[in-house]
């Protein structure tokens, strides 16, 4: 299996691992802090690439722990005219994320909380120089961290998708056939977001300040429906019904490019982006599930149905934060582990990481339940 994170075998490296599996106390420790103070940019590095939330809140603001948490200006970030922002956040880790409704010129404070783990191995594996297993130590943290924060990061965005009303309708529509996904789905589902962006007085805004709909996460099952776009009827008008001869397929163009690269890249300027924690019994499904709570005509989500999810990206809708410590080359804290004794023949790394993240625009997310 290949190694997320891989160490170059050079001398230097050699001497510093042996040095750190030394019984002088002074010259193990000295090492370990070299050590640490290398990897904890290395695993930041590695973790600001990994995560699946990444595509959609972008570059985190990094702020100087001592200063706690930050806080944004709204009014920056948002068309004044259209009133009341729905902002949705955890109050803690691990919560329900819920609503806070500010006006157009409040701030609101992103906040923000402290992630850890800790990891150990044997002295002798640093004393024989094994780059494989200080590899696989430094991916254990590294694999805590990305499931720890993609949990926080999910888990207010499908909250705020389950729950937020925008002319009091939720922000979801359900397919045209029921377990298919087709290019009538995409129609409707531009139609939804075009009814978000409204003056103060219910109408046609000025200027609007986002596009409406940029990306779309799939399941790797929706995924294969679009493949199937290819060789399945593509209208929902035909007479008198759309399995008979009116039913009408994609233009060829179309057709041969989803063959020649095994599916659409975008269809009506929307990128298709697959995830495996999207699908019926996955993890962002489950979650969703959760979170959501259908009233009188609002669309309904059985067990068997998936979720896709639509975010809009034109605009700064989704905040995240990590903190750094000034004194620390990176957000993430790597540092020894003093807990143990010599007879244990041990040494061991604990690891922290501030982070936060919130929906600060919920308009520009939009559900598609198939």
């Amino acid at each position: 299996m290949k190694n997320l994170i891989s160490l170059t075998r050079d001398e230097p490296k050699i001497q510093l691992l042996q040095a750190m599996g030394s019984n002088n106390k002074k010259v193990a420790a000295q090492a370990q802090e070299i050590f640490a103070a290398f990897s904890a940019q290395l695993i930041q590095q590695v973790l600001n690439q990994m995560p699946t939330h990444k595509l959609i809140y972008g570059e985190p603001l990094v702020y100087n722990t001592d200063n706690g948490d930050p806080m944004i200006p709204l009014e920056y970030f948002h068309d004044i005219q259209e009133g009341a922002i729905n902002i949705w956040a955890q109050g803690s880790p691990g919560a329900l994320p819920t609503n806070e409704i500010a006006g157009p010129v409040d701030e609101f404070r992103l906040r923000t909380y402290q992630h850890s783990t800790a990891v150990s191995m044997k002295k002798c594996y640093a004393r024989q120089s094994r780059f494989d297993v200080v590899s696989k130590v430094l991916e254990r943290v590294l694999q805590e961290f990305v499931v720890k924060t993609e949990y926080q990061a999910w888990s207010p965005l499908l909250r705020a998708l389950a729950s937020n009303r925008t002319n009091g309708d939720l922000q979801i529509i359900t397919s045209t056939q029921t377990g298919q996904l087709t290019f009538d789905d995409f129609n409707r589902l531009w139609t939804k977001v075009c009814r978000f962006r409204q003056s103060w007085s219910g109408g046609t805004p000025t200027a609007s300040p986002c596009k409406g709909l940029t990306d779309l996460f799939v399941s790797c099952e929706l995924l294969e429906n679009i493949r199937s776009f290819a060789y399945n009827p593509a209208n929902t008008a035909a007479t008198p019904n759309t399995d008979e001869s009116t039913a009408l397929g994609l233009p060829d163009a179309m057709r041969m490019s989803i063959f020649n690269n095994s599916g659409m890249a975008s269809i009506f300027g929307v990128n298709i982006i697959s995830l495996l924690e999207l699908g019926v019994g996955q993890a962002w499904d489950e979650l969703f599930n959760s979170f959501y709570a259908p009233g009188g005509g609002d669309p309904t989500k059985s067990a068997v149905q998936e979720l896709a999810v639509g975010v809009d990206l034109s605009c700064d809708a989704f905040a995240s934060c990590v903190g750094q410590n000034p004194c620390e080359p990176a957000p993430l804290v790597f540092l020894p582990d003093d807990q143990f004794s010599s007879r244990e023949e041990k040494l061991g790394f604990y690891a922290s990481l501030r982070a936060g993240y919130s929906v600060i625009d919920a308009k520009a997310l939009v559900g598609l339940i198939v």
